[in-house]
């Protein structure tokens, strides 16, 4: 099962969602590598864990430098209020030690295949 945001595909719907995606799609490996590293973060944010990996995402995809925390509430990917982001920032928290485990395994290593 991959883990999209809050949202759970089987492995078919993935497929079948690859095959709506420009060539060339990735592969099934891929995205539940993708799932897993998400998963696994998702697990280290405690107290308005949601928040702040919509915080994330925000940061991901932004098209551009972000000057200030409360210009992540306009991205698409923030799904809430602006008032929201500074009280994860203050409220929220991260689990530093579990953020290590999927921050480094997912981290190119010597002899390694990017994909």
């Amino acid at each position: 099962m991959i883990v999209a945001s809050r949202h759970e595909l089987t492995v078919d719907q993935a497929k079948a969602v690859m095959h709506t995606l420009p060539s060339p799609a990735p592969d099934v490996d891929a995205l539940q590598e993708l799932a897993s590293f998400r998963g696994q973060l998702c697990s280290c944010l405690h107290r308005r864990g949601d928040a702040l990996f919509e915080l994330v995402e925000a940061m991901l995809c932004t098209a551009g430098p972000v000057r200030s925390p409360v210009e992540l509430s306009l991205e698409p990917e923030f799904l809430r209020r602006h008032s929201s982001v500074y009280d994860a920032l203050h409220h929220g928290r991260v689990s530093i030690d579990r953020l290590r485990r999927p921050w480094f395994s997912a981290c190119p290593r010597p002899g390694r295949v990017s994909r």
